[in-house]
């Protein structure tokens, strides 16, 4: 039952269910030319919208195997279930729930799990901590930004998209309820926000440990009125100046990634130079695509002249971005599927 079964399992199934009762959506859909690649590229996406059933609405799962629904979705995933005996996720973790409820923690389960820097689990891998914790000793460090409460705080985009609705339909404007507190946080942290009301409904024993930022920096009062919840520009809290050398937080516009590079070693330098304790093993450098960056750190980096040359390592990339043959291999077969444009021809 993991995603490619699936796929491929499905794409076995529809053109058999789609002349059936119920299935007529797929039928038109499949007609005419390409069907059989149609049917590949809509079998991905009911494989892919499966499998997160499975982990999102296990319940939902449960009742189409008992036969509960009758439209095209519950009736295919009766037919993929009845091909195979095999147990899911959905059902293997209900399986270990019931054994847990009737038996309690079994001999050789550990005193005690620890789980660090979670940031989003589903529902039902909540409930599974939970039950565990009926048992034995479950820690969690969760990251929380903020010292307040900010379940209820919404994005300055989010309330003016519900305003243009409120006017459309002939609704009052009741923005007053809302608040958005922090902006930076409201707009940045929505994924932060819903797991953490999640884990409030737990009622878990909590501990906080804030610590105060530093003052005097761009950067300490960005986190303070993230920590506090606040937004300064108001009378009750005025904008602060600040040094013209602070250099805490600073944003450079680069025209390649070579050159994102380029200047990043050249800030390293010079951080180095004025700030006497400060050495390469305290900084970390973290890119939302480093597989992208990596030939470019690779050449900036590991090609500077001995006087400038800063020691570095690059952590996290993908095993074909790290092996030169196999991502040769992979463009191969990436081949067929290309539009030939001529830098990949000549690479």
């Amino acid at each position: 039952f993991d995603k490619e079964s699936l796929l491929w399992r499905c794409m076995a199934l529809l053109p058999r269910y789609a002349h059936t009762g119920g299935f007529e959506e797929i039928a038109n859909y499949l007609s005419g030319d390409d069907a059989t690649l149609k049917c590949y590229q809509l079998s991905r996406r009911i494989a892919d919208l499966f499998d997160q059933y499975l982990v999102y609405r296990a319940d939902m799962i449960g009742a189409w195997e008992r036969g509960e629904q009758q439209h095209w979705q519950a009736r295919l995933w009766r037919a993929m279930r009845e091909q195979s005996s095999e147990p899911h996720r959905a059902s293997l973790i209900e399986e270990f729930r019931v054994s847990l409820d009737a038996q309690g923690a079994a001999a050789g389960m550990p005193q005690r799990i620890t789980l660090f820097g979670l940031s989003a689990l589903p529902p039902l891998y909540l409930d599974i901590i939970a039950s565990l914790a009926e048992h034995i000793e479950v820690h969690l460090f969760l990251l929380n930004p903020s010292l307040n409460y900010w379940g209820d705080i919404v994005a300055e985009k989010d309330l003016a998209r519900l305003r243009g609705l409120w006017r459309q339909h002939d609704r009052a404007d009741v923005s007053e309820l809302y608040m958005v507190g922090n902006p930076l946080l409201a707009s940045m942290g929505k994924q932060a926000r819903h797991f953490l009301d999640q884990m409030h409904e737990y009622q878990a024993e909590d501990f906080d440990f804030f610590e105060t930022p530093r003052q005097g920096t761009l950067l300490a009062a960005v986190q303070e009125d993230i920590l506090n919840l606040q937004q300064r520009g108001t009378e009750e809290l005025p904008v602060c100046a600040f040094e013209p050398a602070d250099k805490s937080i600073q944003i450079h516009s680069c025209h390649s990634p070579m050159r994102e590079v380029q200047v990043l070693h050249d800030q390293l330098l010079s951080l180095f130079e004025s700030l006497e304790d400060l050495t390469p093993q305290d900084v970390v450098v973290m890119s939302p695509d480093i597989d992208q960056l990596a030939p470019y750190v690779e050449a900036v980096f590991g090609g500077a002249p001995a006087q400038r040359y800063i020691p570095f390592s690059i952590a996290d990339q993908a095993d074909a971005a790290q092996d030169p043959l196999v991502e040769t291999l992979l463009g191969w077969l990436e081949l067929p599927f290309d539009r030939f444009e001529a830098p990949t021809v000549l690479s």
